[in-house]
């Protein structure tokens, strides 16, 4: 655990949520694809990977927010991030389809 300025980074816990992302990816695609066998299995565990993906997460907005600092500043500037991520791909798809 590495400490930088007042705001903690736990990198081991990070590489678990991406883990946690690739996991439900692969699932999703085993799934869609109708795999057979031991990947067959891991889709069956999917449910698990967005279980550990939604209390990590969880975990770094408290965080983030328990942090001392201005608390408004901090939730407009995290729905604005939120907004900018995912308004564009929102749009793009309602455009597309």
């Amino acid at each position: 655990m590495k400490q930088n300025s007042v705001i903690e980074h736990y990198d081991n816990l990070q590489l678990l949520r991406v883990i946690a992302v690739l996991g439900i990816f692969i699932s999703h695609v085993a799934q869609k694809l109708e795999f057979q066998g031991h990947i067959r299995d891991f889709t069956d565990i999917g449910s698990l990977f967005v279980e550990l993906f939604l209390i990590l997460s969880g975990f770094f907005a408290i965080r983030y927010f328990d942090s001392p600092g201005e608390h408004r500043h901090k939730i407009l500037k995290y729905y604005l991030k939120r907004m900018l991520r995912i308004l564009p791909l929102y749009y793009f798809i309602i455009l597309y389809f």
